[in-house]
């Protein structure tokens, strides 16, 4: 039970590194559009 929650929350972890990092190439496309 407790490995199992443990995998769980790395695979929480890695989901929001990755939209961060998304939302972080967005902003980036978005800036170089206004500039």
């Amino acid at each position: 039970m407790i490995y199992g929650s443990a995998e769980q929350v790395t695979e929480t972890l890695e989901s929001l590194l990755r939209s961060r990092r998304f939302i972080i190439n967005v902003i980036i496309i978005i800036a170089h559009g206004l500039l």
